[in-house]
C-alpha cells in the first residue's frame, strides 16, 4: 500500500486555507487507504485472537473481498463512508482490550460486508446479528422491527431479502423507496449553476455518534424535506459567492448528521477525527448559517486529514494559550485547529460583505472586522508557541500571509472600532479570569501605593485555572447597537453605546464601587476611547488592577489607580 505525501505546492495550498484539487484528493486518498489499513489491522487482531467470537470477522472479509473484486468502486462507496473508521477503531479496541462489547463491533463488519455486496450486485447469503431489532446497511438504509436473533441475508442484483425471526422483508435495488421495514438512506440534492452536489442525511448509522453533540434519532419526512431545502439553498450561496470552498466540499463531504442542540435558540456543529468525509449539524434557521458552519467544519476537517499525514504541533502541550472564540486556556494543538478553521470564518465574512445588502450588509462587514482580528491575534500566539514543528510554522506562516493580504481590505470606521471593543472586551474578561499577580508582586506594590511612591517595575502574571468564564456581557450589546438591533440600554452600557464616555466612565467605577466585575471591562473600553491613562494596565494586566483595588487603601479611584501602574508595565 503506497504511502501518501504532498508536494510542496499542495502544501502550500493547504497551509493558505483553502487547498486545490490535487491537495483535497491526496487527503481523501489517504484517508481511504488509512481504512484499508484498518481492515487489514482488524484481520491481524482477529487471527491472534483465535476466537469463535470473531469468526464473523471472517466471513464478513470474504464477501467484502469478493465484492470489491466484482465492482470495485462498491467496495470503494463502503470503505469511504465516514464512519466507517469510527466503527474501525472500535472493533480494534474490542479486539484487543478487555470491557469492550466485541459482539456488537464484529457484527457491524458483516452489515458493512453486505451493503458493499448489495451494491456490487453480487449474489450472496449472509448470516448478521441484528442491533435493538434493527439492521443498519451504511450507505443503503436500515431493516426495521426483525427482532433481536441473527437474520439470513440473500443478496442479487434484484435487491436483498431478509429472514427474521419476525418476518421476512423484501428490498427492490436501487433500495431508494421506504416501507414500514425499509428506511432507506435519504439524500440531499443540491443544484447549482455548474457545480451541484448530493450528500447522504445520516441518521441511521449507528456510530455516527462521534461529536460533541448527540444525534439525531431518524429525521420526520417534514424535517428531512427542511434539511434539503437548507442546504440547496446554502449550496447555491456557497456557489455562487464563496466557489473555492464550494469546490472543496464538493470533492469531500458526503453526509450530514443532524445534531440535537440543547438549547433551541443556538445552532452548533463539529467534525470529528475518525469521520472524515462527514459533519453534524443542528438545522440552523437560514440558509447562510448553514453555509458558515459548512465552511468552518470543513476547515477542521481538511487540517485533521493533513494532521494523519504531517506533523505540524506537538500534542500534550499546557492548556494556556487564549483563543479569542473561547472561554478557556487551549493547548497549542488546539488552537491550531481554531486558528484553521476561523480562517475560513473570516474569508465567509469577507465574502458575504460584498454581496449582501442593509442590515445584512452591516451585520457582514462586522464579523469580517471581528473574526479578522481574533484570527490575526490567535495566529500571532501559535507563531509563538514552542510546539509548533518546522512544518508547523511554515504552515501557520502561509496563513497569517493569508490573513496579512486581508488586513488592508477597508471597514466601516465605526464598524472597526466596535469590532475592536468587542474583541478587546474579551481579552479583559479572559485575564482577569486566568490571570493573578503573584504575592510577592502584589505586596510590593501595595507597600509602594500606601506610600504614595511611583509603581514599582512589572513582571509577568501567574495563570490560574478558572472554572469558568462566561463572555463580557458588553460584546453582545455591542454587536446588536452597532446593526441597529436595540434601543440602548440604561446605565453604563447605555451611556457606553450612546459614545458619553465620560459619564460611562463614572457609571462604570460606579459598579466598581458596588462589587460588579463588569465595571473593570467597560471602563477599560471607554478609557481606550478617551485615550486617558489607565486604558493599557486594565488591558495588559487587568489582574493586578483589580486586586489592588480589593486590597489597597479604601476610596481608590479605579481609573486613577490603572493609570498609576500603567508606566511600570514592561515595553510591549
Amino acid at each position: 500500500m503506497r504511502p501518501y505525501t504532498l508536494t510542496a505546492d499542495q502544501f502550500r495550498s493547504l497551509a493558505s486555507g483553502y487547498g486545490d484539487e490535487d491537495a483535497l484528493a491526496v487527503l481523501a486518498a489517504s484517508q481511504l487507504s488509512r481504512r484499508r489499513l484498518a481492515v487489514r489491522a482488524i484481520m491481524s487482531a482477529a487471527d491472534q485472537a483465535r476466537s469463535a467470537d470473531v469468526a464473523p470477522l471472517l466471513d464478513a472479509f470474504r464477501l467484502f473481498t469478493r465484492a470489491e473484486a466484482a465492482r470495485p468502486e462498491a467496495a470503494r462507496a463502503v470503505l469511504a463512508h465516514p464512519h466507517f473508521d469510527v466503527w474501525a477503531v472500535q472493533c480494534l479496541r474490542a479486539l484487543t482490550a478487555d470491557g469492550h462489547d466485541l459482539s456488537t463491533a464484529v457484527a457491524h463488519f458483516g452489515v458493512l460486508a453486505v451493503a458493499a455486496a448489495a451494491r456490487a450486485g453480487i449474489s450472496f447469503v449472509a448470516v448478521v446479528a441484528g442491533r435493538g431489532g434493527s439492521l443498519v446497511l451504511p450507505t443503503l438504509g436500515a431493516v426495521r422491527d426483525v427482532g433481536v436473533a441473527p437474520v439470513r441475508i440473500h443478496g442479487d442484483e434484484r435487491g436483498l431479502t431478509f429472514e427474521a425471526e419476525t418476518r421476512t422483508v423484501v428490498v427492490p435495488a436501487p433500495y431508494l423507496r421506504e416501507n414500514p421495514y425499509w428506511a432507506p438512506v435519504r439524500e440531499a440534492v443540491a443544484a447549482a449553476p455548474g457545480l451541484s452536489h448530493v450528500v447522504a442525511i445520516e441518521d441511521l448509522d449507528p456510530y455516527r455518534d462521534c461529536y460533541q453533540w448527540r444525534p439525531m434519532d431518524r429525521l420526520s419526512g417534514a424535517e428531512a424535506d427542511r434539511m434539503r431545502r437548507l442546504y440547496h439553498e446554502a449550496w447555491g450561496l456557497l456557489v455562487r459567492d464563496h466557489a473555492v470552498h464550494a469546490a472543496g466540499i464538493r470533492a469531500t463531504l458526503r453526509s450530514l448528521v443532524p445534531l440535537a442542540s440543547a438549547r433551541p435558540d443556538r445552532t452548533v456543529s463539529a467534525t470529528s477525527t475518525r469521520a472524515f468525509g462527514s459533519l453534524g449539524v443542528s438545522l440552523p434557521e437560514e440558509p447562510a448559517t448553514l453555509g458558515l458552519l459548512l465552511v468552518h467544519e470543513f476547515q477542521h476537517m481538511k487540517l485533521s486529514a493533513l494532521l494523519d499525514l504531517v506533523d505540524l504541533c506537538r500534542t500534550g502541550g499546557e492548556a494556556r494559550y487564549f483563543a479569542p472564540w473561547r472561554p478557556d486556556p487551549r493547548p497549542a494543538a488546539a488552537l491550531l485547529q481554531g486558528v484553521y478553521a476561523h480562517v475560513g470564518v473570516v474569508d465567509f465574512w469577507r465574502q458575504r460583505r460584498l454581496v449582501e445588502t442593509g442590515v445584512a450588509a452591516r451585520i457582514a462587514e462586522f464579523e469580517f472586522a471581528l473574526w479578522r482580528g481574533y484570527t490575526a491575534e490567535a495566529t500571532e500566539s501559535l507563531l509563538d508557541a514552542e510546539e509548533l514543528t518546522e512544518l508547523g510554522v511554515r504552515f501557520v506562516s502561509h496563513l497569517a500571509k493569508t490573513l496579512a493580504g486581508w488586513r488592508g481590505e477597508p471597514v466601516s470606521p465605526d464598524l472597526e472600532a466596535a469590532a475592536a471593543d468587542v474583541s478587546l472586551a474579551g481579552v479583559v474578561q479572559w485575564r482577569l479570569a486566568h490571570w493573578r499577580p503573584s504575592q510577592n508582586e502584589l505586596r510590593l506594590l501595595l507597600d509602594a501605593l500606601r506610600a504614595a511612591a511611583p509603581c514599582p517595575p512589572l513582571g509577568e502574571a501567574l495563570r490560574h485555572p478558572a472554572d469558568s468564564n462566561d463572555p463580557p456581557a458588553i460584546a453582545s450589546l455591542i454587536r446588536s447597537h452597532v446593526v441597529g438591533g436595540r434601543s440602548l440600554p440604561r446605565g453604563a452600557d447605555g451611556a457606553y453605546l450612546a459614545g458619553r464616555y465620560d459619564e460611562a466612565a463614572d457609571a462604570y467605577a460606579a459598579l466598581i464601587e458596588r462589587g460588579e466585575p463588569g465595571g473593570w471591562v467597560g471602563l477599560a473600553l471607554v478609557l481606550g476611547r478617551l485615550g486617558r491613562p489607565g486604558a493599557g494596565a486594565l488591558v495588559r494586566r487587568p489582574d493586578l488592577v483589580v486586586r489592588l483595588y480589593a486590597d489597597g487603601p479604601k476610596r481608590l479611584d479605579p481609573a486613577a489607580l490603572a493609570a498609576w501602574i500603567e508606566p511600570a508595565l514592561p515595553p510591549v
